[in-house]
């Protein structure tokens, strides 16, 4: 499974994070009723101080369907768009998210977090996925028996 559009992303991406001094990354998420979407991007470095990727940019793909209505067929169109690093990780996630067929939006719904780890060699990349459930317990009391110690009724 890879959640990044080639290998050679992967690589300028972990070298861009490494570049500015990251040691671990946790992009949360969470989802239910039939919607999900990314809450927050942690970004820490070797003294546990954030690091501000906002202001750090990086070239990415992406890509984009249309509908051409004289062959009825969608085509996809790619195309590199610069955009601040915080947003490729969230764009890693739920690419992450999408190839792993792990249903956390729908019903209960789930949580978890994408994690990169650079205090491994080579750093290490995992995603966390929690998805929640609701069970039912049945319990079936039958009124129908008659307290022996309570006088009949006419």
């Amino acid at each position: 499974m890879s959640a990044f559009p080639s290998p050679e992303h992967k690589i300028i991406l972990l070298t861009q994070l490494r570049t500015l001094g990251v040691k671990t990354v946790e992009v949360t998420f969470s989802g239910g009723g039939d919607s999900g979407s990314i809450d927050d991007v942690n970004v820490y470095d070797n003294d546990n101080d954030d690091v501000n990727l906002t202001i750090h940019h990086l070239d990415w793909p992406e890509e984009s369907s249309i509908h051409d209505p004289d062959t009825n067929a969608w085509i996809t169109e790619v195309k590199v768009v610069t955009i601040p690093l915080d947003e490729v990780l969230k764009r890693v996630t739920i690419d992450a998210l999408a190839e792993s067929g792990l249903d956390w939006y729908n019903n209960d719904g789930g949580q978890g977090s994408l994690l990169i780890d650079f205090n491994k060699s080579p750093p290490e990349i995992s995603l966390d996925v929690g998805i929640n459930y609701t069970t039912t317990e049945d319990h079936t009391i039958d009124l129908n028996e008659e307290d022996e110690d309570a006088p009949m009724s006419p």
